[in-house]
């Protein structure tokens, strides 16, 4: 399904929303009140760039005093696989993502995930899998790890 249909469905009274390059951020109206929207989409191969873009957005928010609740969305193939990412300290940024959640929670921020499509080892555990909760629609992925990636770091086919 797609992102446009699936966030209509979510969010039938207001919404919302802009997606540059992998990254979704916007707003809706719920019953419940307003809600904040963050996160990635179309298997979004997470990058020092994306992680520090929802991290600032997340500080932002926490930042504002509002408690506003944020519903995470969650579609990524996990984290760059290029040396040059590796080399920039992705690793770091991850950690850094993850203590924002992790501060956005401690503030009284209520928090879901919904996983849209795929949810691939460090793009999923630094934002998505830090939330209270967390919802997959019933054809999505949850995977530790990217065949793939598992052969770059096993050096097996």
């Amino acid at each position: 399904m797609n992102t446009e249909v699936l966030l209509q469905q979510l969010f039938p009274h207001q919404l919302d929303y802009q997606i540059e390059g992998y990254v979704i951020k916007g707003s809706a109206q719920t019953d419940a009140g307003q809600v904040r929207i963050l996160g990635t989409v179309n298997a979004a191969p997470i990058n020092q760039h994306i992680a520090m873009e929802l991290a600032g957005e997340i500080l932002q928010l926490v930042q504002q005093k509002q408690q506003t609740p944020v519903v995470f969305i969650v579609d990524t193939q996990g984290q760059d696989l290029s040396r040059a990412d590796e080399l920039l300290c992705l690793n770091r940024t991850f950690a850094h993502l993850a203590s924002c959640v992790d501060l956005l929670r401690r503030s009284g921020h209520a928090n879901l995930a919904i996983i849209f499509g795929q949810a691939v080892s460090g793009g999923f555990l630094s934002y998505g899998l830090m939330a209270n909760e967390v919802y997959a629609l019933s054809d999505s992925q949850v995977k530790v790890m990217d065949l793939n990636a598992m052969a770059r770091v096993t050096k097996i086919p």
